[in-house]
Order: C-alpha cells, then structure tokens, then sequence
C-alpha cells in the first residue's frame, strides 16, 4: 500500500507541475498580447520609410546616437545634444529624430531642407526638446508627431508653408518662437490637447495659429500682428472636438481678415466652449464689418468678472456683436487696449464716448425738434 500511495503522489506532483507549466505559458502569451495591442495602438497609423540617405542627421533608433559624435550620453540629466550645426540641404530632411528612448536636445542650429528641416517622431514622451534653432526655406520647419511632452523654445521659423507643426502631440509647450511670413504659422492638429502657446511673435503669415481637433489649449500672450488672418479655433471631427481652450491677453493688429475666427466645419458647428477674453483686437478685417467670426457653441467672450475684450471699433456703448451662426457678444469690452497698439486708430473710434456723450443728445434733440415743428405745421394748416 505505501508504495501505491508513493506512486500516487508522484503523479500529483506530476500534474500539478504541468498545470504550473501551463498556466505561466498562457500567461506569458497573454502578456506579449497586451503588448502587442499596446505597440499597435502607438503605432496605429502607417509609418514612412525612412531611408538613411534622407536625411543629413538621422537618428532611426537609440543605437544611431552612437554613429555620431554629440555630446551626452542620453540621460536625463545628460541628454545627447545636436547643436550648433548649418545644414542647407537638397535632401528630404534636415534632422530627423524617430523611434528613440533616449533623452536628445536640439539646439542652435541654422537648417534648411528640401521638405522638413526638424523632424520627430514616435519619441518616448518628454524625451525631447527644441532650443534657438533657425529653420527657413522648407516645406515645413518643424514637424512634430505621435508623442507627448515636447517643448519648442526661442525658435526661428521663417519662409516655409508650415512653420511649426504637431500632429497627435499630448502636452506641448511653445514658448518664445518668431514665426513669419510663412504660408501656415504654427499648426496643432489632431489631439495635440492640454498644451501652452505663450509669449510667441507671428507676422506676415497667411494664416498665423490654426488648432484644429484639440482642447484645453492656453494660447496666451502672444503678438499676432500683419497676417492674412489671426487664429482659427476648429474642429473637423466630432470625436477630437475643440473645446475648452483659453485665447487670453493676446494682441491681435492689423491682421487683414479677422483677429480670431472660429468656423463651423461645413453645417457642423463642433468647437465649443472656449473662453476669449483680456485680448486687444486693433484694426483687423478693415474691410469688413467685425474683427473675429463665431460659428461655435457656447463660446465665451468674456470672464466671471465681467471683463471681455478691447475692440478698436467698438463704439463705446453696449456689448460688442461678433458676426457668426453662434450670435455671440462680448458682453463687456474693454475700454483701452491691452497692449501697446502700432496702428493708427480713427480718431471716431478713439473718441467715441465723447460721441455718444455730445451728439447723440443732440441728434434726438434735433429729431425732437423737427418732430414738433411738424406737429406745429399740422396744426396751422388745420
């Protein structure tokens, strides 16, 4: 009998090992298959092929750091730094950074290219930054997509059709670039939510700001002076909607359509609840009616405590209308500009309370007047 209850107990302890066995292989298969959902969800919409020949500095992984010279060694605390190189190149790119880990700063460099002159891609989040760099006569200046927490910081971005863009970029921080007389100034598109646009300087663009299909974007302190038109808040798809974004102490001048405009996609009308407010708009869309268009819902001209917007010309009284299917107002404009103004104003603008205080009593005066001579004339001939 013991040696049968011997050889029992082997045989559960044989059993029990392959359940073990078995149980870790499935689990191990299930872990590689949530990694495999998870690189594919990254990675969900179709890569470019990037060829080593593109690019005069191209970085395709970790491991292409070390076929350069830059100093650092890619850690936080000491990223690989690409800095202080001239780059004016027939090539796609200028300097391209994509599918890397490792911590890398790009600073003070002057590039050109003949499509993009920065490019990054499919970084590690909060990996990379972009410092002092000069980027002209390209396709586009900077390119930036699917990552997170990038920081673009006194950049020069001048003669391209994009200056900057940003594509599926959570969490950025623009801070401090010139960006002229290219044909789009700056461009986030495509969830690039939860980001800062401060301090920036935009001119002679066609179109200077454009966010389209992301919220809760600051866009604050700027100077947008000389374009075609200011900023566009839009949204093109009803699942990325712009929403919740704060447009606040910006000077908008002389752009020569509106200072801010805020379109319906077709009929739909999916940018919502956006606060402007504490901006100056001085002198733009001079041949039109108005300085901004709202065709949104739910946007607010104005904060809780009743302080909305300096308008060159507004008169003095009442709300500011803004033209749009929203019909909205700035129910408190501002008096006097935030901000220094360059432009001439008309002087019927400047002094539009005293209009309202001298002529308007003495228009209905007069209408008073040649109410009651008529009156006496009814009379006389009676």
């Amino acid at each position: 009998m013991s040696k049968m209850k011997k050889r029992k107990t082997k045989l559960l302890m044989i059993l029990f090992l392959l359940s073990i066995q078995v149980f870790v292989v499935q689990n191990n298969a299930g872990i590689m298959s949530n990694e495999a959902v998870i690189q594919s969800h990254y990675h969900r919409l179709p890569r470019v092929d990037f060829n080593p020949l593109d690019a005069e500095i191209y970085i395709d992984s970790d491991d292409d750091f070390l076929s350069y010279v830059f100093p650092g060694n890619g850690s936080a605390s000491n990223p690989y730094r690409i800095e202080n190189y001239t780059i004016d190149t027939y090539k796609l790119f200028g300097i391209l950074v994509v599918n890397t880990t490792k911590h890398v700063i790009v600073r003070n460099n002057t590039v050109s290219a003949r499509y993009t002159a920065l490019k990054a891609e499919f970084n590690t989040p909060n990996t990379i930054s972009f410092h002092n760099n000069t980027i002209y006569n390209s396709t586009i200046g900077l390119c930036v997509k699917f990552t997170a927490n990038i920081i673009a910081r006194n950049n020069t971005c001048y003669n391209n059709d994009y200056g900057m863009t940003f594509n599926s970029v959570l969490t950025l921080e623009i801070e401090n670039n010139i960006i002229y007389e290219n044909d789009k100034g700056l461009n986030l598109e495509n969830n690039n939510s939860f980001s800062n646009i401060q301090y920036n300087n935009l001119w002679n663009n066609n179109e200077s700001i454009i966010i389209i299909n992301s919220k809760d974007v600051v866009i604050g302190n700027n100077t947008v002076r000389n374009n075609d038109l200011g900023i566009i808040l839009q949204t093109m798809n009803s699942n990325i909607p712009t929403v919740n974004c704060s447009v606040i102490y910006n000077i908008f001048e002389n752009n020569t359509r509106y200072g801010i405009s805020l379109p319906a996609f077709y009929e739909h009308r999916w940018t919502e609840n956006n606060k402007i407010h504490h901006n100056t708009f001085a002198n733009n869309n001079a041949k039109g009616k108005k300085q901004a268009l709202d065709d949104g819902i739910n946007n607010i001209w104005d904060d809780s405590e009743k302080t909305g917007n300096y308008w060159s010309d507004w008169w003095g009284i009442g709300a500011y209308n803004i033209p749009g299917l929203a019909k909205s107002k700035d129910r408190y404009p501002l008096e006097d500009p935030l901000h220094e103004v360059i432009t001439h104003i008309p002087g019927i603008f400047k002094g539009r309370i005293l209009i309202f205080v001298f002529f308007v009593p003495l228009l209905l005066g007069g209408y008073i007047f040649v109410k009651n001579r008529e009156k006496v004339l009814k009379i006389k001939k009676e």
